[in-house]
């Protein structure tokens, strides 16, 4: 039997962190979005709960350099 109820992948969606500012820093983060080129690369291939996590992961990186709000 499924575990997921008919309809419930829309409560999974995880918005991509994207601010269309895409350009590497010299230490291979996006500037606009905080994720790494690896991390990037990834998402289209991740579940929901990888996508957490990177989003997780980039925030607290702007968060680190004060980049965001």
């Amino acid at each position: 039997m499924d575990s997921q109820l008919p309809g419930s992948e829309a409560l999974d969606l995880v918005e991509s962190p994207c601010t269309k500012v895409c350009v590497l820093g010299r230490d291979q983060i996006c500037i606009g979005c905080g994720r790494s080129v690896e991390e990037i690369s990834n998402w289209g291939q991740a579940d929901a709960q990888r996508r957490r996590e990177i989003c997780h992961s980039a925030r607290t990186r702007k968060l680190a350099k004060g980049d965001l709000y």
